[in-house]
């Protein structure tokens, strides 16, 4: 049943919770957008993204994610690379779902997105437990939020939380708008 740790997948379940939001927002921002979706995993959110009417493109680094995808059928592209050098330009939206925490350098990376609407979230560190073997980083939720201010407006926000073997894990969920270095395509 779980071929990685994202692939078991209900209504329930958090990552889908992300997504949904991510849908909703981009179904009321424009009726479509070209949507990259950084770090992919096995597909499952970019083919939501694609059944609400937007064209995405999904990218993840590992291509046993990828290769998953394409054999579920799931809609969209699926393209191997590495996000952590791509500025997302001539994409109106990107989603991003618990990534920012593996990346090397997270503030050069979101420095450098030129989209004009993000979605991102990210694991909740509150500062009092162990770092976690596979997150480069960790954030407060004070944290994530200042690291998008200097160039995104955030519109909304998702808090979640997940009952895991390790504890209750805490996520948040922002909706933003690029202020600063617009997409070269028109929104």
């Amino acid at each position: 049943m779980w071929e990685r740790s994202d692939a078991y997948v209900t209504k329930y379940f958090i990552p889908l919770q992300k997504y949904e939001f991510a849908v909703k927002h981009l179904n009321q921002t424009a009726p479509r957008l070209l949507v990259a979706d950084a770090a992919c995993g096995l597909g499952y959110g970019t083919d939501m993204i694609v059944r609400a009417g937007h064209p995405a493109i999904g990218m993840d680094v590992s291509l046993e994610a990828l290769n998953y995808a394409e054999n579920k059928g799931y809609r969209g592209g699926h393209v191997l690379t590495d996000i952590s050098r791509q500025t997302f330009d001539g994409f109106d939206a990107l989603v991003s779902i618990e990534t920012l925490e593996h990346l090397l350098d997270p503030f050069v990376w979101l420095k450098n997105l030129r989209m004009q609407w993000l979605v991102i979230s990210t694991t909740v560190w509150d500062g009092s437990t162990a770092h976690d073997e596979w997150h480069k980083h960790n954030f407060t939720k004070d944290q994530f939020r200042a690291m998008l201010t200097p160039k995104f407006e955030i519109l909304d926000e998702l808090h979640h939380s997940d009952r895991t073997s390790a504890g209750l894990e805490e996520y948040l969920t922002l909706f933003a708008r690029n202020t600063t270095n617009r997409s070269s395509k028109p929104a």
